[in-house]
Formats: structure tokens, C-alpha cells, sequence
């Protein structure tokens, strides 16, 4: 199958979206719409992946405006304008839309292509957000924020839309749970895909190869593998 993943971030360097797509290319061919940076290529393959880049801002804050224009009627218009030549180009027969706010950007191709669907929820992103903004103390920001990234705007629209795709992918079991119990989605619709490293990380950490644990051989280790934000 021919499939097309659409992402507003930068690819190869989203790992969760590149280790979907690598393990996905192995027995499909995969084509990633997504964002360009001034030193990237407009096109090139990575591990099997085909990558297109497209979606160009200028600056941070470009892309800032870009996404308030995008909270306003959920239309993101730089995808809006690419989507149709991506999924024409590369004959793509399902796509696989990352995260919620190209859901509806997305449908619309969807629906007009008649394409499987599949929405991949990389967070709860209506609860997200709430953590995203809290530290603003700007009251013109905080007032956008309040108005277009609002807990309850988001989650209505999420409701809304993940009623629309065929597959709802969740990033672990809570995440599967609360969209069946908050939603009421049939819980054969969501695939739970874990944000976990591939098995040849762990030999990154093996005690006989690594000097990152000496003296400690006998100890009980946990990493943590992640970032930091605040809370």
C-alpha cells in the first residue's frame, strides 16, 4: 500500500513519526509530506522513507501565525494548499495524519480521495495545552490563548473529528481508555503504538560495552529517557 503521512514538524528528526514510518516502510511504500528548512532538501529518501518537504516558514513566528490561523476554523492553510498534488503525485491510497490539529485539514483530501484514514494521537492534546500555556503571562497571548487553545474548544473539536477517521492510533493504554470512555469510540478503532526506543538502543547500555556504568555493576538502574517542560 501506498501511504501518506502528513506532519507540521521536521522529519527525520520527529523520532516517534520516523520510527512509524521506517517500521511502516518495510512492507509499504511510505511518503511524508511535511516542514522545510532553508538547509533541507525538497525531496529525498531516508531508510525507505520517501520524504517531501513543502510546508516552509519563515521564522518561528511565522509559524506561530500560521498556527492561530489554523486554530481559528482548524484549516491549516500551507497543507490546505499541498495536500491534493502530494497524495496525486505519489498515489497515495490511505493516509496517516499526525496529531490533531491537521485532522480536519486532512479529512477534506480524505473524503475527496476516498482514503483509508488513520489519526495518530501523539498526546492528549487538549489537556496539552493547557500545560503548554500556562507559564505565558502576556495578557494579549493569554487572551489568544483563552480564546483559540482552550481546553474545551479543543476537546469539542476533537470529539467531533475522531468520529471521522478509521483508525485512531494512541500513544499508551490510558490514552486508548480515555478516548473509549470520553468518546465512546469502539475500541477496535484505536491501536496502541508506544513512543518506545527500538530494541538495538538498549545495547547503548550494555555494562560489558559502556563505561556509563562503572562502579555501579551491582545496582539496580532506571533511565529515563525523555525531556523536560514546565508544569
Amino acid at each position: 500500500m501506498r501511504i501518506g503521512m502528513l506532519l507540521n514538524g521536521s522529519y527525520p528528526a520527529d523520532i516517534r513519526v520516523r520510527k512509524e514510518a521506517e517500521t511502516l516502510a518495510k512492507n509499504h511504500d511510505i511518503f511524508v509530506l511535511c516542514k522545510k528548512t532553508f538547509e533541507e532538501k525538497s525531496f529525498e529518501i531516508v531508510n525507505g522513507v520517501h520524504v517531501v518537504r513543502k510546508i516552509e516558514y519563515k521564522s518561528l513566528a511565522h509559524e506561530g501565525i500560521i498556527d492561530v490561523l489554523t486554530a481559528i476554523n482548524f484549516i491549516h492553510p500551507y497543507f490546505k494548499k499541498e495536500t491534493a498534488s502530494f497524495i496525486e503525485e505519489n498515489n497515495i491510497e490511505a493516509l496517516h495524519v499526525h496529531d490533531l490539529p491537521l485532522a480536519k485539514t486532512a479529512l477534506k483530501f480524505i473524503e475527496k480521495y476516498n482514503l483509508k484514514s488513520v489519526l495518530d494521537l501523539h498526546e492528549n492534546y487538549p489537556a496539552a495545552l493547557i500545560t503548554w500555556f500556562a507559564w505565558r503571562r502576556n495578557p494579549i497571548i493569554r487572551l489568544k490563548n483563552k480564546l483559540l487553545f482552550g481546553y474545551k474548544r479543543w476537546s469539542n473539536f476533537e470529539k467531533k473529528i475522531i468520529k471521522k477517521y478509521g483508525v485512531l492510533i494512541a500513544v499508551v493504554d490510558e490514552m486508548k481508555q480515555r478516548l473509549i470512555n470520553q468518546y465512546g469510540v469502539d475500541e477496535n478503532r484505536v491501536v496502541v503504538v508506544p513512543n518506545t526506543e527500538k530494541k538495538e538502543f538498549a545495547q547503548n547500555f550494555d555494562i560489558k560495552t559502556t563505561n556509563y556504568f562503572t562502579g555501579l555493576e551491582d545496582k539496580f538502574i532506571i533511565s529515563y529517557v525523555g525531556g523536560f517542560g514546565t508544569s
